[in-house]
């Protein structure tokens, strides 16, 4: 209400189940797209593992906790999705932001793993922008030499489904209509851990 955005962030291990993910290789066919619909996306899955319930009991009550900060019955309630009978959670992060969204928008350039042609580079202008909000990690975890494990920065070309990862999810508020907002999960982070 006082335009001030928080957003609350959770580590989640899965299984890659479906991608929509970057390098964008392939020019836009511009009657197919909308710039404010292009988005990098994944659903997870755990298939019933007891540590992914209770990841999704989490994204429950950072729901519940949420849905406090409007009034009663104004945020949709959240389901997780399907897969295969099994519960999985779709994630997704826009590659633009409108360049009077709340929040500021400072546009920065995209990173050459994820744009190498230029082709979404071309499409930012005075009304859409890409900024800090609309980046996503991609990683993997290593062990180096040493034996220690770390987190390197990677392309996202190497993500394949059934691969083991850790998604760092973020959650907002989206206003939808009539007074009405539902929860968003966002990516913020993909890390292959296989």
């Amino acid at each position: 209400e006082d335009g001030n955005c928080d957003e609350f962030n959770l580590r989640v291990v899965g299984i890659l189940c479906a991608k929509d993910l970057p390098p964008q290789l392939e020019p836009l066919i511009r009657k197919a797209y909308k710039k404010q619909f292009l988005n990098q996306s994944i659903q997870i899955t755990g298939l019933s593992d007891e540590t992914f319930k209770n990841a999704m009991q989490g994204i429950a009550i950072i729901h519940r906790h949420m849905s406090r900060s409007f009034k009663d019955g104004a945020m949709q309630s959240w389901a997780p999705s399907d897969f295969d009978g099994h519960p999985a959670i779709d994630v997704t992060t826009r590659f633009f932001n409108h360049s009077k969204a709340p929040g500021g928008t400072i546009s920065i350039p995209f990173d050459t793993n994820i744009d190498p042609k230029g082709i979404l580079s071309k499409l930012v202008d005075d009304k859409w922008v890409h900024t800090p909000d609309n980046t996503v990690d991609y990683c993997q975890f290593i062990q180096k030499e040493d034996e220690k494990f770390k987190y390197i920065k990677c392309n996202p070309a190497i993500f394949r489904i059934g691969d083991i990862v850790e998604v760092e999810v973020g959650f907002i508020a989206i206003p939808i209509a009539s007074s009405q907002v539902r929860l968003g999960l966002v990516l913020r982070s993909l890390t292959a851990l296989d």
